[in-house]
């Protein structure tokens, strides 16, 4: 008798045992179906609402395109992917175009976004003098928030600015071999840094190229929130703080800036900056040669700088457009729109 209950109360455990196994199967596979079919869902809703945003660029005037447009990611990520993108405004003032769009976010933390292009070309129509823009190799991120992003970067290979006259033949003002950018909320204001590796320059007022090892800026924007917002058409009003801004040329020369800088409602810049510089000659010659209207006065502050050794630093200020460097005075720059 003990021998066969015991047999009935191990049947009975292994009866139940089979039962849970097959519950929680049936449980896993019904989340992954609704999982599945809510990410599926998710991906739909993102694909619809990139044609409502394109189809309200069209009624607005504007050309919009995504071709081939899909979401994808699947199981752990979503994003949106397009053979090619462009973008014109309907008043023919600016035209963006871009190859190979790749943006993903995590399932889990949906604002922080991701994403690379091939190719990237922005043309800017405005007269007198169009301007046009291009990079490969682009790769973004952003922590997606309101009213702007909380931060935001961009990487590019192969930058070029070119000047596009009427004849379309684009002249190369500028090139780098890597660029980068980089932004951050800082309450109501804004951080940004902005860098290029590997610099061609060539100012049409020269006729030559000038080569730098490198460019970077650091620098705040006051009230930059609401500016971002507004997009201002003017420079007036705006107050930043420079923490460094600095060239290095490919000969080892260079110069360094930091200090407040502002631009009042007339135009008239402000600034309290501090100036630093490595062999101050090479810098003197190449500016004399851009500005040769103020080349006696470059010259005078380079001799100057000379005279303190081989990295002087020494105060500019700029009082209602009016320019010193400690006590020589350098003109006034003309107010700015």
């Amino acid at each position: 008798m003990g021998s066969e209950a015991e047999g009935v109360t191990s049947s009975k455990r292994k009866g139940g045992s089979s039962r849970r196994f097959v519950w929680l199967a049936t449980a896993i596979v019904a989340a992954l179906a609704l999982y599945t079919g809510g990410w599926y869902y998710a991906a739909g809703t993102l694909e619809q609402a990139t044609d409502t945003w394109l189809e309200r660029m069209s009624a607005r005037g504007a050309d919009a395109s995504c071709e081939r447009r899909q979401a994808r990611g699947y199981p752990f990520r979503i994003g949106l992917f397009c053979t090619e993108a462009a973008i014109a405004d309907a008043e023919g003032r600016f035209a963006v175009s871009a190859a190979g769009l790749r943006s993903a976010a995590q399932v889990y933390d949906p604002a922080q976004v991701v994403g690379e292009l091939d190719t990237v070309r922005l043309d800017l129509f405005g007269a007198p003098n169009p301007l046009g823009a291009s990079a490969r190799d682009i790769r973004f991120s952003a922590r997606l928030a309101e009213p702007v992003p909380a931060r935001a970067s961009v990487t590019a290979r192969q930058v070029e600015l070119d000047a596009t006259p009427e004849n379309r033949i684009a002249s190369i003002l500028f090139e780098a071999a890597r660029a980068e950018a980089h932004t951050r909320r800082n309450g109501a204001d804004l951080d940004l840094a902005v860098s290029a590796e590997t610099i061609s320059a060539f100012p049409p007022q020269l006729g030559r190229e000038i080569r730098a090892d490198r460019f970077q800026a650091d620098f705040t924007i006051a009230d930059g929130v609401r500016l971002a917002m507004e997009r201002p058409q003017s420079l007036r009003g705006i107050s930043l703080v420079i923490r460094d801004l600095a060239i290095t040329l490919a000969d080892q020369a260079g110069f360094a800036l930091s200090g407040p800088f502002s631009v009042d409602m007339d135009g008239f810049i402000d600034a309290k900056l501090q100036l630093s510089a490595q062999n101050p000659q090479k810098i003197a010659t190449l500016l004399a040669e851009i500005m040769p209207e103020n080349g006696n006065q470059i010259r005078s502050v380079a001799a100057g700088l000379a005279a303190l050794g081989d990295n002087p630093s020494l105060p500019l200020t700029v009082t209602k457009g009016q320019a010193r460097i400690a006590f020589i005075t350098l003109g006034r720059v003309p107010p700015l729109n």
